[in-house]
């Protein structure tokens, strides 16, 4: 079979990205242990930090991929030398990759260069990254179709900000952009039951432009800390309710493009308490509003 094989750097860097399109769902691979998917096979709809878990170190011979694109690895944690690979191989053995397989996982379609394609978190049902760990590189609505739901303890961010969640769909989360080696620390310990990506455009929270640089265009952006620090999320429009974008009371400082003008307020659909406020403002204590900001408009002249 045709293969395709891209040569990417080492894997093991932990990386703050950038999303961007929409994300092919369902990637799926069989892993064979001879030639021409014979002999010992495993199937797999995520990523495998370490095979030995699933008794497949050093033994992939062959791989068919059904969806999506592959990344594989001659060491646990995706690190050494990595291939990438959207067709499947019926022997390894002519690409010098034969039994060198230690690790595996899915790749984020819809993006292009090595950041995009280290987008990745490991779920373990253990803390401290121990017991099997499960690799997904794209949004999971349920784990409960993996034999997850409640039951992660720790998790590892290769790259990528992500949302753990309490509830299916989405419901209820916390964002992560780093590893957490006992989610009892967050309140989260086998409570989790979705996992979302993060995309760094208007109207989600992603990370921001950094100190002494307008947001694009006429947008504002709102962080998390003081200075300019911490989580960011940019918007383009008026929003009646940060609570839509988990925003809600985090708010410490923004950064309004030059000309443009914002009110923020206390109340959700621009009530109660309300500055007006331009420019860079490093502190929202100054107008009394730090971690109290429900909503924010624009301000026409």
């Amino acid at each position: 079979m045709n293969t395709v094989a891209k040569k990417l750097p080492l894997c093991g860097l932990l990386m703050m990205a950038f999303a961007g399109p929409a994300l092919a769902q369902g990637a799926e691979i069989r892993v064979c242990d001879r030639p021409n998917m014979n002999g010992e096979c495993v199937d797999l709809r995520h990523g495998v930090a370490d095979l030995r878990a699933f008794g497949m170190n050093n033994r992939a011979t062959s791989f068919d991929i059904r969806r999506g694109t592959w990344m594989m690895c001659s060491e646990p944690g995706f690190a050494g030398r990595c291939l990438a690979f959207d067709a499947s191989v019926d022997n390894l053995r002519r690409g010098g990759f034969n039994n060198t397989v230690a690790s595996l996982r899915p790749v984020r379609t819809g993006g292009s260069g090595a950041a995009w394609q280290r987008q990745s978190i490991t779920l373990y049902e253990q803390p401290n990254f121990r017991g099997r760990g499960w690799t997904f590189a794209d949004d999971e609505p349920d784990l409960a179709r993996y034999a997850l739901g409640d039951r992660i303890s720790s998790a590892r961010v290769t790259g990528g900000r992500w949302n753990l969640c309490f509830d299916a769909n989405f419901q209820r989360c916390r964002e992560i952009s780093g590893n957490v080696p006992n989610l009892r620390q967050i309140g989260m310990n086998n409570t989790i039951s979705s996992i979302q990506e993060l995309s760094a455009r208007p109207g989600r929270p992603g990370p921001g432009p950094g100190p002494g640089v307008p947001g694009p265009g006429r947008s504002v952006v709102l962080y998390e800390d003081g200075n300019f620090e911490g989580r960011s999320l940019v918007v383009d429009r008026n929003v009646r309710d940060l609570g839509e974008f988990n925003f809600n009371n985090r708010v410490s400082s923004l950064r309004v493009p030059p000309g443009e003008r914002w009110a923020v307020c206390v109340g959700q659909g621009f009530s109660g308490q309300c500055a007006t406020v331009s420019g860079d403002v490093p502190s929202l204590s100054r107008y009394g509003l730090n971690d109290r900001v429900s909503s924010l408009r624009r301000v026409r002249r």
